[in-house]
């Protein structure tokens, strides 16, 4: 086989593989070496830079991160996002999981504007869509004792009936002591 730089001749000796820059790693950096071919399914056309040469955020990534509320650290997200997929079964299911939990998270998260939301890259690392959703609030039958509101009703519509009634000169009087 011949050298892609320089054309020299070597013999490919057992436990090194090409990669596909020609490049021969040895079997033993292949354990840290990850899968640079991503489902082409799910591509789309944005570049990040996520160690090494610029790789595109897929689909499955792009449509999380475009329901996601907190716009921060997308290449480090990225990175997470491929790192936790296929512990997952894949962008795919990964996506349906983030999405489902996402509907909860966000009645939460939503309302200051997702300022206490983790990073989406600690979010995929803490593995937030495994998280329960808090339980539903119980209506609570409110039981109104007639007595109290009948009471009740009573003593406003003597306050209301004392403030729209005028004072005569003699109660003024009266409440002034004079005689």
């Amino acid at each position: 086989m011949k050298c892609p730089s320089c054309q020299h001749e070597f013999e490919v000796t057992e436990g090194v593989t090409l990669t596909v820059t020609g490049r021969a790693i040895s079997s033993s950096d292949q354990k840290s070496f990850r899968n640079l071919d991503p489902n082409p399914s799910l591509l789309s056309g944005t570049r990040a830079r996520v160690r090494g040469p610029n790789k595109e955020y897929s689909g499955a990534f792009e449509a999380a991160w475009l329901q996601y509320g907190r716009k921060q650290e997308k290449e480090e997200s990225f990175f997470r996002w491929r790192i936790v997929a296929p512990t997952v079964g894949g962008e795919e299911t990964l996506l349906r999981l983030v999405l489902a939990a996402f509907r909860w998270q966000a009645i939460e998260w939503g309302p200051e504007g997702w300022k206490f939301a983790p990073y989406f890259h600690r979010y995929l690392k803490r593995r937030k869509w495994e998280d329960e959703p808090p339980p539903q609030p119980q209506a609570v039958p409110h039981h109104i004792d007639d007595r109290l509101s009948r009471g009740t009703d009573r003593k406003i519509a003597e306050l209301r009936a004392a403030a729209e009634r005028r004072a005569t000169p003699d109660e003024i009087a009266a409440l002034r002591g004079a005689k």
